[in-house]
């Protein structure tokens, strides 16, 4: 039994104590049968109770820790900091943000950025988070085609300390970790870190916060990294006969073992999919610096699969243009669930909804290309 049906049982001990006070006021019971009744509720509450706290404790340090950045680094205007939201830009982060570090004379400059295709998204993020700005910029491709974008940017010393106290013992993935550490590093050479800071993850592998879907971490990072298909295709045992395929995927470079975060994200949505090695056209895929780090991917496919990923993300909703994709998709799934799917004439219908699902997509394909300098790889 875990700690959230734990808490339902306590709340319904406690409207049944609140029956049994009323029923023992208004129909006139005898004091006797109201105590023992009473006692069975006490002791069983007690019991249940001890072992609510500790798992709760338990619970509680693999869990977000945002206490000291809303008591010292939140800024005075955001009145009541969203917990949730915190959890969701933390994942957004770890998948979408980029740590800096340029140097300048004999000093080093830090600055931490997210980019996304649409200001509105960043303009939004900026304005829940209270601080930051964001900047429309360009560049080119390598095929010379320009291409305008959106920064969301940090690197002023007040607003660094904020974001160090928020990610600090916040980070899930090892990577994002290790980039952390030597991104405060240079901070603590330049005197920007928050005044009496300790590093609670200086290990990348020591324990911090794990993946669940009881915060919202997990919508921020498919918010960057996911990924949603779906399509019909001709059944190639079958003429005239179509077959609809449908997942979510989530690729990540493998530095220090990401692959059994993707792995962990499976077995949270009950997919029997495995980790498996994610090519391109261009054979494996390679980061810019040409290192061997190989690029891992986890195609959850199953109804069960896509039914979690459904509720979890209409719990915890996306904040990003992604929104639109998982709508269209949700809707596939739920016609799945009711074998819409092989009537006839709502298959034109779906066919639809694929395409603008993977034409959306599509669109999102290529936000990795974007090479800014300075990151810290």
């Amino acid at each position: 039994m875990n700690h959230y049906k734990l808490m339902s049982f306590q709340y319904t001990l406690q409207r049944r104590l609140i029956k049994i006070k009323l029923d023992a006021s208004e129909t006139g019971r005898k004091a006797p049968m109201f105590k023992k009744k009473l006692n069975f509720v006490y002791k069983l509450s007690s019991a249940k109770k001890s072992l609510f706290l500790g798992l709760a404790k338990s619970k509680e340090n693999n869990s977000f820790n945002f206490t000291d950045y809303i008591k010292n680094h939140s800024p005075s205007h955001v009145k009541k900091p969203n917990v949730h939201f915190l959890e969701w830009f933390v994942g957004m982060s770890e998948g979408d943000g980029c740590f800096f570090v340029r140097k300048s004379g004999n000093r080093f400059r830090l600055s931490f950025q997210i980019a996304q295709k649409e200001a509105a998204i960043l303009k939004k993020l900026r304005t829940q988070i209270g601080f930051g700005r964001v900047y429309r910029r360009k560049y080119f491709s390598p095929e010379g085609k320009e291409i305008n974008y959106s920064l969301y940017n940090i690197d002023d010393k007040r607003n660094i300390q904020r974001l160090i106290s928020l990610f600090n013992g916040n980070l899930i993935l090892p990577k994002r970790r290790d980039q952390f550490n030597r991104w405060i590093n240079y901070a603590k050479n330049e005197n920007l870190l928050p005044k009496n800071f300790i590093n609670k993850q200086s290990n990348i592998h020591q324990q911090g916060p794990s993946i669940s879907l009881e915060d919202a971490w997990l919508s921020g990072f498919i918010d960057a990294e996911g990924c949603f298909y779906a399509k019909f295709s001709p059944a190639s045992e079958l003429k005239n006969k179509l077959t609809l395929k449908q997942k979510l995927h989530i690729t990540q470079k493998g530095v220090f073992g990401e692959e059994k975060i993707l792995a962990q994200i499976g077995n949270l949505f009950s997919s029997k999919s495995k980790v498996c090695l994610a090519f391109s056209k261009r054979k494996q895929l390679r980061s810019d610096s040409g290192s061997q780090n190989k690029y891992y991917r986890i195609e959850i496919s199953s109804l069960e699969s896509h039914n979690k990923i459904v509720s979890y993300l209409n719990k915890f909703k996306l904040r990003t243009v992604k929104i639109r994709a998982f709508q269209k998709w949700s809707n596939i799934v739920l016609a799945r669930n009711l074998k819409a799917y092989l009537d006839a004439k709502r298959i034109p219908g779906l066919i639809k909804a694929c395409q603008k699902i993977n034409s959306q997509t599509k669109e999102l394909k290529n936000k990795h290309t974007l090479n800014l300098y300075g990151s810290l790889e």
